[in-house]
């Protein structure tokens, strides 16, 4: 019988949703998986009704994908992984960072600070001296966010100002880097799958982040993302992409470690790499169940933990 899976997704982020339908079409044609998306806000209901239909037999899957902001989501959670246990429902998703929703960029003052390739970070709940700002710019990140939400520039004064009033709680604040691109490396259980930059002569403006093309990254790239893709936490279904941008002496900088199931941009990568990405992901899945199947447990990233709860 073949595995049914669930994509949660919120449908309200249109991109995501279309590219999730994509995963899952993908999934229904190279495995034969009955693979559909499936709005999060629906999901508590539907443990319910495949716990009537699938009795005993083997349950649905529940993957979350483009399920952001996570933070919009916690009480749907709350009640989802109750749902879940209730009715014997697995659950694959990206594991927590440090108790922490996988959006929290918390790790830039942990795990990787004080890496020659990260910008020293500012946060606003922080006593010290800002950084030192690049002509006068700086650029201003939501603590917990994704897909460039929230996020804008600003110069030394207005950066000053907000932080008087109090208006940077919530937020990191960096130097802004004058970048010739950014680039994304993709890997699903440590497995390099593809890798995209921004195209040649694109606004570097946070809302044009996403017109990007597939590219061949270097040998000394892919040691640098290595680096960093060490911190990030692995579980069944996990993809994990490392954010660079690289200044204009040819410097690459972390922009973000993306591990709760980042944008793939299978808009602007080949039929074969989406196809590449969608078999390694099935695969990544396959494990998990053949885990969950032998040692009777449930795999690492549950719920609670990867948001936090």
């Amino acid at each position: 019988m073949m595995p049914t899976i669930r994509i949660l997704v919120n449908p309200e982020e249109k991109e995501g949703l279309t590219e999730d339908q994509k995963l899952a079409a993908l999934m229904r044609a190279l495995g034969h998986w009955n693979a559909q998306t499936l709005d999060i806000r629906d999901a508590v209901k539907q443990t319910y009704l495949d716990s009537r239909l699938y009795g005993d037999g083997e349950k649905p899957i529940y993957l979350f994908r483009n399920v952001y902001p996570a933070s919009d989501f916690k009480d749907t959670v709350v009640e989802l992984q109750k749902a879940a246990d209730f009715n014997n429902i697995q659950i694959f998703v990206t594991p927590r960072r440090n108790g922490r929703i996988m959006e929290d960029k918390s790790y830039l003052r942990e795990q990787v600070k004080g890496h020659p390739n990260v910008l020293s970070t500012w946060f606003g709940d922080e006593a010290g001296p800002l950084p030192r700002a690049n002509k006068g710019q700086y650029i201003v990140k939501p603590v917990s966010g994704s897909s460039a939400i929230g996020v804008y520039f600003a110069d030394a004064a207005q950066v000053k100002e907000k932080r008087a009033k109090g208006d940077l709680q919530g937020h990191i604040v960096q130097r802004r880097l004058d970048l010739q691109d950014e680039r994304s490396i993709y890997f699903v259980d440590s497995n390099f799958i593809y890798a995209t930059k921004t195209r040649d002569g694109t606004s570097l403006d946070p809302d044009q982040r996403w017109d990007m093309v597939e590219y061949e990254p270097s040998a000394k790239e892919m040691k640098l993302a290595r680096e960093f893709e060490r911190f990030c936490t692995r579980s069944p279904g996990q993809v994990v992409r490392i954010d660079f941008g690289t200044d204009q002496k040819g410097k690459q900088w972390l922009m973000e470690l993306e591990d709760l199931s980042p944008h793939l941009s299978f808009d602007c990568v080949s039929e074969e790499s989406a196809v590449k990405m969608t078999k390694a992901i099935m695969t990544s899945i396959e494990r998990g169940r053949a885990l969950i199947m032998k040692n009777g447990r449930k795999p690492i990233g549950s719920l609670p933990s990867a948001f936090g709860l």
